[in-house]
């Protein structure tokens, strides 16, 4: 770990100042320090290559659409936090996407999603597969040991096909029992056998089993008349929410992530 100079022993930091700096396409809220551009480099350089603000920025817009603006808006070292909000706009400043990240880079490792959001206009076209694909791509050169969010509304369901795994508590305490609730209400629209081996899956001790749920494709009508999978009758805008995590040395969920943004043939 790079140590902070003291008043009588300057540092040179690579790419001070000018990479430290705000850019086109990228903003800091509150400017850097060159102490905490010496924490920066010294952190985000992996196996020889610096992962400056700017490369940050870069890859996680990589493949979004509209006009890209990045704000860092903290980086406080003795925290090991670094804050990222990136927006896409349109040519008249119309809101198209968000993403808002919390790098946790001390005991934690961790990349947070502190929200994702496409404009519903927007929606359907892939943007937030390729969005999550580089957040996924930049933990692993980063060297993160897993992706952690909170899943609400639309997310209950989505997050699951993407293999986030919800924590065991959350899973115990109140995500069966939230699924078992929507069972009942559901119930007169869902046949019979997909009703009973729902049932059985609830009964299971791991959260994995969320995943088999949001899998579930029995076509549901609603009272709307729209056709939906069980699965999202189930878990999309619910009124759930949970906490989970992608652990990038599990097997099982990275090779579901990949299969589900479309990395693997």
């Amino acid at each position: 770990m790079a140590k902070f100079p003291t008043a009588d022993i300057p540092i040179e930091v690579p790419g001070w100042p000018d990479r430290f700096s705000d850019g086109q396409n990228f903003t800091f809220s509150n400017p850097l320090s060159l102490e905490a551009a010496s924490w920066w480099v010294d952190r985000f350089t992996i196996g020889g290559t610096t992962f400056f603000p700017e490369d940050i920025a870069e890859r996680l817009s990589r493949g979004m659409p509209g006009n890209i603006q990045c704000t860092f808006s903290e980086v406080i070292p003795e925290k090991g936090r670094v804050s990222i909000e990136l927006y896409g706009t349109d040519d008249v400043a119309s809101h198209i996407w968000f993403l808002g990240k919390t790098l946790w880079l001390d005991t934690e490792n961790q990349m947070f999603t502190d929200l994702a959001d496409i404009a519903e206009e927007s929606q359907g076209q892939g943007f937030g597969r390729v969005m999550m694909g580089n957040c996924y791509d930049l933990a692993q050169e980063l060297e993160l040991d897993e992706m952690r969010l909170r899943a609400s509304w639309i997310g209950t369901y989505a997050w699951l096909r993407f293999g986030f795994v919800p924590d065991q508590a959350d899973w115990d305490n109140h995500l069966k029992a939230g699924i078992t609730e929507r069972l009942y209400e559901w119930r007169e629209h869902i046949p019979t056998a997909a009703f009973l081996e729902v049932q059985r899956m609830l009964e299971r001790g791991s959260p994995r089993t969320a995943w088999l749920i949001a899998d579930d494709d029995t076509p549901v009508e609603t009272e709307d008349g729209e056709t939906v999978t069980l699965g999202q009758a189930l878990l999309a805008n619910s009124g759930i929410s949970w906490d989970g995590s992608l652990l990038l040395d599990d097997a099982a969920a990275t090779a579901r992530f990949e299969l589900y943004v479309g990395r693997q043939p």
